[in-house]
């Protein structure tokens, strides 16, 4: 999705590319958006930063990415100071802290997921909510370390032991309440609502 190249006064210049996947991505967040309490929110694994923007000016907004070229390009193009190069398994924020977490597209890029939902369940405060999505049989071979099929990917968010778990189906633009699990053949994004 990102494209960075240097300007011939040394700055970094990503381009970001629109694809369906990045609108497909785009429409994620707004979901996400539509589910959140507009105050505190941690965007674990933020990337070039558009979800501060797709998320809006009710919050206030702390993105945290790893790579530090992401944090650097959002800061530019976002605003300066509200992303932080950090780490899932480590989020360096007191319990309780956020009233929403979001981390989209992120648990398939690591070799672990539970101790990376531990620490968003963390940092979330009592009642507070957590807007997450994972892909469903998506092989990326460069990118991802794990592909999750449903039933994988609903067991990660079950675990957490949140309050309140609602499931959607994102195919194409559209997401829909999961009414009947699909199959663990079925391609798609499982994106989630909870309450802790």
């Amino acid at each position: 999705m990102l494209q960075e190249t240097i300007r011939p006064d040394g700055s970094p210049d990503i381009h970001l590319r629109i694809t369906p996947i990045v609108l497909r991505h785009f429409r994620r967040y707004e979901f996400a958006r539509d589910h959140l309490t507009p105050v505190t929110v941690l965007d674990v694994a933020s990337g070039s930063g558009y979800g501060k923007d797709l998320l809006g000016p009710d919050f206030t907004y702390v993105g945290i990415d790893a790579a530090p070229e992401a944090v650097r390009y959002a800061n530019q193009a976002y605003g300066n100071g509200h992303f932080h190069q950090g780490d899932i398994n480590h989020l360096q924020y007191a319990d309780e802290h956020f009233d929403n977490v979001v981390s989209m597209e992120t648990l398939e890029h690591l070799d672990e997921a539970a101790p990376a939902l531990s620490e968003l369940r963390r940092v979330l405060k009592p009642g507070g909510k957590l807007a997450a999505s994972i892909p469903l049989n998506h092989p990326d071979l460069v990118h991802h370390k794990r592909v999750y099929c449903f039933s994988e990917a609903k067991a990660l968010f079950t675990g957490m032991g949140l309050s309140r778990l609602d499931l959607f189906l994102q195919t194409h633009m559209r997401i829909e309440p999961v009414t009947v699990e699909p199959d663990d053949q079925s391609a798609g994004t499982l994106v989630v609502i909870g309450r802790k």
